[in-house]
């Protein structure tokens, strides 16, 4: 996980910091300390969005959540601000869970190519079945942009 951090940090000092396109659609991987898994994120504008991911808890599950997310501009071209609430759906060891979730993250889309490099915070509340504050969920993500 370290080696994956340090990787992210330095494309971003040296990706330099010409004009990103924006994008509508992106999708790809997103993996940290509790989860591992797809996301789809559909942006309305360049302000609002809507994010799917589909996530592996490391122990016996899945989780699908939903999040609308709010993008701001931040530090410089390129790079986004968001954060944005949404709920989940999931199964532990063969047990329903319901939740809600937060989330809060840097985004930087890469100029020259169509990806989207990504660290985020996503803490959750289950309200069904295993009533827990979960907040664990600090993770990198890498999505394909059109």
């Amino acid at each position: 996980m370290k080696k994956i951090a340090f990787t992210f940090f330095a494309l971003l000092l040296f990706a330099g910091a010409a004009s990103a396109q924006n994008y509508k659609w992106a999708g790809g991987f997103r993996a940290g300390g509790e989860t591992i898994g797809f996301t789809v994120k559909h942006k309305f504008d360049s302000a609002n969005g809507l994010e799917g991911i589909f996530s592996y808890p490391w122990k016996n599950g899945f989780t699908a959540t939903v999040l609308y997310e709010r993008h701001i501009p931040v530090i410089g071209e390129g790079f986004e601000f968001y954060y944005g609430l949404g709920g989940h759906t999931g199964s532990w060891n063969h047990r329903f869970s319901l939740g809600v979730d937060v989330i809060a993250g840097l985004e930087f889309q890469i100029p020259a190519v169509p990806l989207a490099l990504s660290v985020d915070y996503k803490p959750a509340f289950n309200i069904v079945r295993k009533t827990k504050f979960y907040m664990a969920d600090i993770a990198l993500g890498l999505k394909y942009t059109f």
